[in-house]
């Protein structure tokens, strides 16, 4: 009996022009001062393309011993599907978390930015 090929999870990626879109759109909420909404708008849309769009392909080589009836190879399979589903909602939630702190930061620098050169 040969080994099945469980495929990892896709995740429904949002393009980013739409996530684009929706940072501008919290930037103008939160402030009406354009530059800001600029400066932090590009450098996020630069980060979230380097960083937020890495995959992740986990490999591994996963002997079924030749005894296991199709039943049990099937719940083994299944399981084993669950577990990467919950492993990758996990990360898509940290890489969420990891985005909004750096929107904060980039807030903060722009301010400091303000302040050391009296852009203002």
């Amino acid at each position: 009996m040969t080994a099945k090929i469980v495929p990892f999870p896709t995740l429904d990626v949002q393009s980013l022009a739409a996530i684009d879109k929706l940072i501008r759109t919290y930037l103008a909420e939160m402030t009406a001062d354009n530059n800001l909404i600029d400066y932090v708008g590009d450098r996020m849309k630069d980060f979230i393309e380097k960083y937020a769009y890495k995959s992740f392909v986990p490999s591994f080589h996963l002997a079924i011993p030749p005894h296991m009836s199709q039943p049990q190879v099937d719940a083994l399979l299944c399981s084993i599907e669950e577990g990467l589903q919950r492993n990758a909602s996990q990360m898509q939630e940290m890489i969420n978390k990891i985005i909004f702190e750096r929107l904060y930061r980039e807030v903060e620098i722009y301010e400091q930015l303000v302040k050391i050169r009296g852009l203002k």
